[in-house]
């Protein structure tokens, strides 16, 4: 309950950025395949298995997963979805996905505290960018 009335709170204060509906389709996809991946990193994890948790993070979250395109450095004249994004919004995506990244070569560590850790500055930045903008 505590968590909705922040997010209702913050709902006024959030962009509206606008796709077209194929595109807008495609962004929530990707945006439902990251907290899948983050759940599929929990249960690496959970299970022990540290270096598969770290796969996942690159192959599917970090900067070379195919979702990332719009937020690498100098995309915004070549890829359709980055053109519509405001800049800060891809800045708050490449924040996910260098967090990623990170969690990819720190989870090698097989430590738990510094895994939980780091996988939490995935979720802050996918916290971060969703407190701040809305697709419509």
């Amino acid at each position: 309950a505590a968590a909705a009335d922040i997010m209702q709170k913050l709902e006024p204060q959030r962009v509206l950025v606008k796709f077209p509906a194929k595109m807008q389709k495609h962004f929530l996809a990707n945006m439902r395949n990251h907290l899948l991946t983050i759940s599929q990193i929990q249960m690496a994890l959970a299970a022990g298995q540290f270096e598969k948790a770290g796969k996942i993070a690159s192959l599917r979250l970090g900067m070379n997963a195919p979702s990332s395109a719009a937020c690498k450095p100098g995309m915004e004249h070549m890829n359709q979805m980055a053109k519509l994004m405001p800049a800060d919004m891809r800045k708050a995506g490449r924040r996910m996905h260098d967090a990623a990244d990170r969690f990819a070569v720190e989870v090698k560590s097989a430590d738990y505290r510094s895994a939980i850790s780091s996988l939490s500055r995935v979720t802050q930045a996918c916290v971060a960018c969703h407190a701040n903008y809305k697709v419509h």
